[in-house]
């Protein structure tokens, strides 16, 4: 079985890496698109049914689950795999590059659930966030005379 250039996670071919694929569904379930954001509703007493305004939708949050298979020739090569594995995962936004259908998935870590394992091979099953935004990330003081406001554009403004 040679799964090299099937799935990179930070651009490391997972296979070669840490003898890691995809199983499962969890390629449906990447594919799977994202719910659109509640829309805006009024629901007035004097009208018959509501309101709902549909402008400028846009995605919301969605967990998706995926399931990873791991191969070593033993069980101490397969605990240091799994190690490595799950602290490159547990490093904040973990990008997935899938060239067989040419899409890239930006996602964070938000459980694990290990299926075992059975001889040469594990299986970890991991729940992540894709939050379809960049992260803030950022350093500031305040003091009692000023407040600090990020907008929606990620800019910080002290007032």
């Amino acid at each position: 079985m040679n799964m090299t250039g099937q799935l990179y996670i930070n651009e490391k071919d997972a296979w070669l890496t840490w003898g890691a694929f995809l199983v499962a569904d969890s390629l449906d379930n990447l594919l799977l698109p994202a719910s659109p954001k509640a829309y805006t509703e009024n629901n007035f007493r004097s009208q018959d049914g509501k309101q709902v305004f549909i402008v400028n939708t846009k995605k919301d949050a969605r967990d998706v689950q995926v399931e990873f298979c791991i191969l070593a020739a033993s069980r101490e090569e397969y605990l240091v795999a799994y190690k490595n594995f799950v602290d490159e995962l547990s490093d904040g936004m973990v990008t997935f590059r899938i060239p067989s259908i040419s899409m890239e998935f930006k996602l964070t870590v938000s459980s694990y659930l290990s299926l075992g394992h059975y001889g040469k091979f594990g299986k970890l099953s991991i729940r992540f966030n894709e939050s379809y935004s960049v992260p803030v990330v950022f350093d500031a003081l305040s003091t009692e005379e000023t407040d600090l406001i990020l907008t929606e554009e990620g800019k910080t403004i002290i007032i």
